[in-house]
C-alpha cells in the first residue's frame, strides 16, 4: 500500500492512497454515519465519493505533559475512491468538524483533484 498525508496541526489529514481498502470498510467502521454516497467518474474511471461523519472519543490519559482530559468530537470525512485493477486509489480528508476553516481548505482540495490513468 502506498500512502502519501498532510496533517496541518495535528488537526486532521489529507491523504492520498493507492491500495487493497474499500468503501464498505470505511463506512463498516464503528460510529459512522454517512452524509452522501455518490457515483462519479473522473478521467473515464468509475468511482465513488463518499462523506461521512464519525464519533471520536479520547479518554483521560497522561502524555510527558501531564494528564490530559478527557475529549470527545465529531470528524468529518471526505473521500473519493477510484477502483483500479490492481490497487484502488483514495483521495480525501478527514478533520474536527468545528474546525470550519481547515475543513474548506480541504474540500477545496478534493474538489480539485485530477485522476489519471497512464496505460
Amino acid at each position: 500500500m502506498h500512502n502519501l498525508t498532510w496533517s496541518p496541526r495535528d488537526a486532521g489529514f489529507f491523504g492520498v492512497a493507492a491500495g487493497p481498502f474499500s468503501v464498505g470498510g470505511v463506512l463498516s467502521a464503528d460510529g459512522v454515519s454517512v452524509d452522501s454516497d455518490e457515483a462519479t467518474a473522473l478521467a473515464g474511471l468509475p468511482g465513488r465519493r463518499v462523506a461521512y461523519r464519525v464519533a471520536r472519543h479520547q479518554p483521560r490519559r497522561q502524555d510527558e505533559g501531564g494528564w490530559q482530559p478527557e475529549r470527545t468530537w465529531t470528524e468529518v470525512g471526505d473521500l473519493l475512491f477510484v477502483p483500479g485493477d490492481e490497487q484502488n486509489v483514495r483521495v480525501g480528508y478527514r478533520v474536527d468538524e468545528k474546525d470550519a476553516e481547515l475543513r474548506e481548505t480541504f474540500a477545496r482540495m478534493l474538489d480539485r483533484v485530477e485522476v489519471r490513468r497512464d496505460d
